[in-house]
């Protein structure tokens, strides 16, 4: 048993009365959304640390990502970014300038495309959409918790407050695991130390549907952590935020749940996880279908560790197209921006 020099009360104070600060980090992240030319609207996410910029984007018409990768000249605002396909090669640039502020990227960026070749030029506009703000919090040398999630910006008070939302919805987690942690301490019970992350993430932003992933991993000792995923998708309707459920990007008569599970399964399958390779996983339910995101994609469904497989297998992500799912998809609801007012799929038009 632990011998207490101290009193138990001031032991408890020095371990785990820490504040909630902002991380002590370098590295600042940002969200645009914006155009090259007239008509191909896109939407972006940078990192920046000590001047390297690296992120990715995405054209609203398809939602195929390319890798970004660069540089910020943060005394002149210019930015140069390479952008690379998935298989490794180069397909474009950008040079641009952006709006000075007293640190990291500004609220617009813009200037020149080009392809890969210098053949084609185009010009191209972005538009900040949000800043991630990111937080610590240290209880001795005994555990930590790291979160961070995008602040978003705009005029509407109604998608300002979507932050504050996903703040609220990160908190009851964050405050377990302090709480798990000092009664972890104070049993003895802690013998490495304790990580926790939870981490969100823009998967699609438009005026009236905003998408968010979230990563969560947690170690509490033994030979790893745990990781699993988390989703909140905003429809933005009547002058407020909806936290939408699967079930309402649906008609209410459709057997939607048997569609989504047929086409999880076979692209499991696909993919080599174990336990729908070996038939031990012949179908999902509602709630066994993961955390799900929107985009032009189409709907992303994350399965963490032990879902589908063995720890050693990692996540897997299986994406329906909206094609797949226009006889069950709800022509008036969330998606009918990215299939159009008829149901037809307008994503590859």
């Amino acid at each position: 048993m632990r011998k207490y020099v101290l009193s138990l009360t001031l032991l408890t104070f020095l371990f785990f009365s820490a504040s909630v600060s902002a991380q002590d980090k370098d590295e600042t992240k940002y969200y645009y959304i914006g155009k090259i030319g007239n008509e191909l609207n896109l939407q972006m996410e940078l990192s920046m640390d000590d001047g390297g910029v690296r992120g990715s984007y995405y054209y609203d018409k398809n939602g195929t990502p390319l890798s970004l990768s660069g540089e910020a000249n943060l005394k002149e605002y210019k930015m140069k970014l390479v952008e690379i396909d998935d298989k490794k090669r180069k397909t474009g640039e950008f040079n641009g300038v952006y709006t000075p502020i007293a640190q990291g990227l500004g609220t617009k960026i813009e200037g020149m495309w080009s392809s890969a070749e210098g053949t084609k030029k185009f010009p191209f506009i972005l538009n900040k959409v949000a800043n991630y703000e990111f937080f610590l919090i240290k209880q001795g040398k005994y555990s930590e918790a790291k979160w961070s999630y995008p602040k978003l910006i705009s005029k509407n008070e109604v998608i300002q407050k979507i932050s504050t939302k996903l703040g609220d919805r990160m908190k009851p987690e964050i405050e377990e695991f302090q709480k798990d942690a000092k009664e972890g301490f104070m049993a003895d019970a802690i013998t490495d130390a304790w990580l926790f992350t939870y981490n969100y993430s823009i998967e699609y932003y438009s005026e009236n549907l905003i998408s968010f992933t979230g990563l969560v991993y947690s170690y509490t000792g033994g030979a790893h952590g745990n990781t699993y995923f988390v989703s909140s998708n905003y429809w933005i309707k009547d002058g407020e935020s909806k936290l939408l459920k699967l079930s309402e990007l649906f008609k209410k008569d459709s057997d939607y749940v048997k569609a989504l599970s047929e086409y999880c399964i076979k692209d499991l399958g696909k993919q080599g996880a174990s336990w729908v390779v070996n038939g031990e996983i012949k179908s999902l339910k509602e709630d066994e279908i993961g955390p799900f995101a929107l985009s032009p994609r189409g709907i992303q469904f994350a399965f963490a560790p032990y879902a589908v497989g063995p720890y050693s297998q990692g996540a897997y992500f299986v994406t329906i197209d909206y094609s797949h799912l226009k006889n069950v998809i709800n022509p008036n609801g969330a998606l009918a921006q990215f299939i159009g007012p008829s149901g037809a799929d307008t994503q590859r038009q």
